[in-house]
């Protein structure tokens, strides 16, 4: 069971390195960083949603 975990860990990174040199090799950074700050300004936007309206 943990070595399954592991495995998975360990792939979804190795996924998410080769992805994040993919998009900076690109994408300009400045792009990135204010895409990301609005994907993060709407979960927060969203939580709160949930948390006031259930």
């Amino acid at each position: 069971m943990a070595l399954g975990a592991l495995l998975a860990l360990v792939s979804v990174s190795a996924l998410a390195l080769v992805a994040g040199r993919f998009i900076a090799d690109r994408v300009p950074l400045r792009i990135v960083q204010r895409v990301g700050g609005l994907v993060m300004a709407a979960l927060a936007v969203w939580s709160l949603s949930e948390a006031i309206f259930g």
